[in-house]
């Protein structure tokens, strides 16, 4: 038998739909359904799948988010500042107990090749089983921004201090080196950082010198670093 045609096998879904949201079709039908539209000199020789099992509902679904899995690989010298997703969310329809336990969707595992600009691929979302995903794929972008160096100094601040007692420090400012991403550089400001000395380290550890921490790093920084982790200081008692 040989046929230019695609032919089509149609089931009544009410023969072959289970409970649960499931349902199968045997080989043995299969082959009766499809030796029904072959001549009668036809014989079937083999049946790759094993059986044709489908999921259904009626209707049901949500929305959850998109998740990328994979790595987002930047020339050197630039980093990668952001990732969006298009559409950020999908719909997917399965029986509600399934639906219940999936709190987000993935893409397919993705590695991009290196870049320095903005890099825009379409990639498959990761399949469920008895789960349909629409769309089954989505557009990603990633941003890339070339790193630069800048040195913030930072006004130093004492913790911990019990009343009537005063630490200064010399000198009162900390020189951070910070590597930014240039479309970041001007949003980076002294007051978005925060160095600190304790009290109670330097009372517990009397020294010449106390030790300095960087406690507060704004986002975008890419990496920070103090120039110098310990200053001269004075403790001063006011009645």
């Amino acid at each position: 038998y040989y046929s230019d045609a695609i032919q089509t096998v149609n089931l009544h879904f009410s023969a072959y739909s289970r409970s649960m949201g499931k349902g199968s079709v045997s080989p043995a039908e299969l082959q009766k359904l499809i030796r029904g539209m072959l001549y009668s000199s036809t014989s079937i020789v083999s049946v790759k799948a094993e059986k044709l099992d489908f999921t259904y509902n009626f209707g049901i679904s949500k929305r959850v988010p998109v998740i990328f899995d994979g790595q987002a690989k930047t020339e050197d010298n630039y980093y990668l500042s952001n990732i969006v997703c298009k559409p950020e969310s999908v719909t997917i329809y399965a029986s509600q107990h399934v639906l219940d336990s999936i709190k987000e969707v993935y893409t397919d595992y993705y590695v991009t090749e290196e870049f320095s600009d903005t890099l825009e691929k379409f990639i498959p979302l990761r399949k469920i089983s008895g789960v349909k995903i629409v769309p089954n794929k989505v557009r990603m972008l990633f941003y890339a921004d070339n790193l630069t160096e800048k040195i913030v100094e930072v006004p130093i601040t004492a913790i911990n201090m019990p009343n009537g007692m005063l630490l200064r420090t010399f000198p009162g400012h900390a020189s951070v080196k910070v590597v930014v991403g240039k479309g970041n550089l001007a949003s980076i400001k002294p007051e978005n950082f925060r160095a600190t000395v304790d009290y109670k380290e330097v009372a517990d550890h009397p020294s010449d010198k106390c030790t300095v921490v960087l406690s507060l790093v704004p986002k975008g920084v890419v990496k920070a670093t103090l120039e110098k982790n310990s200053v001269d200081y004075l403790i001063e008692k006011h009645e």
